[in-house]
């Protein structure tokens, strides 16, 4: 495997991203079958079990996409899951969010800094643990590309909700539901509920009645707070527009 000759946890040679698509030629050849390493070689584009070969599987362990071992290997649930759900399903997310924190090194890091580490900053903490320059590098790369992968496909705070919202009024035809008063629809939505991955980055008073409470899952980079600011635009712009609402 691609994991250098470090004292450090062993790490995946390749992206979580490029993994999902490895996994997906097997899973084509295969499906839930079990199969020999040779065979899941063969299905990833090699004629041997090389050296090559063993890296890109062990990758593949690694974040959790082939499961079992000898004779007995195969696709995993996670992978199936994000090989053939929704991105915007449950069961894709978190499948998404184990095979990002399940390689040892990786959750290694997300303990380490509170949000996405710059390039080098993560080599200087690598080469500390005991990388070679050259893998601390590669590691990094591999890193930062998976975690950029998983923020892309990950839901900003309320699309889910949002999505479940459209696809009920989709059934609705006009006139079935009685419209509902600005005060009924706000007293209609539910209290949050702060799901297992999710840690609170910020809290405090907007007015002398108002609190607010900021909950992430993942990395929160400079990108993210990006989106999470024009979400707030959009959603202050809704929620004050007389056109939307009648106030009692």
């Amino acid at each position: 495997m691609s994991e250098g000759k470090t004292r450090g946890p062993k790490w995946p040679s390749i992206s979580l991203k490029d993994a999902i698509e490895e996994v997906r030629q097997v899973f084509n050849a295969e499906t839930r079958n079990k199969m020999s390493r040779e065979v899941l070689a063969s299905h990833l584009g090699y004629k041997a079990l090389s050296g090559t070969a063993l890296s890109k599987i062990g990758a593949l362990r690694h974040y959790g996409l082939i499961e079992g071992s000898g004779d007995q290997q195969r696709v995993s649930d996670d992978a199936v899951n994000l090989l053939m759900k929704e991105p915007s399903s449950r069961e894709y997310q978190d499948a998404l969010d184990q095979a990002f924190r399940r390689p040892a090194l990786f959750a290694e890091i997300i303990s380490e800094y509170d949000t996405l580490p710059s390039k080098s900053n993560l080599e200087y903490f690598l080469v500390k643990k005991g990388f070679l320059k050259n893998s601390a590098g590669k590691a990094a790369e591999v890193y930062l590309d998976s975690a950029s992968f998983v923020q892309e496909w990950t839901p900003a705070a309320g699309d889910e909700d949002a999505s479940a919202a459209n696809a009920n009024q989709a059934d609705i035809e006009p006139g079935d539901v009685p419209r509902q008063s600005a005060t009924e629809r706000i007293n209609a939505i539910p209290a949050a509920k702060v799901s297992a991955g999710y840690s609170e980055v910020a809290s405090g008073m907007l007015t002398k009645s108002t609190s607010f409470k900021l909950f992430v899952s993942g990395p929160l980079n400079e990108k993210a707070f990006d989106r999470l600011i024009k979400k707030l635009e959009i959603d202050r712009e809704i929620i004050t527009s007389e056109d939307d609402f009648e106030w009692d």
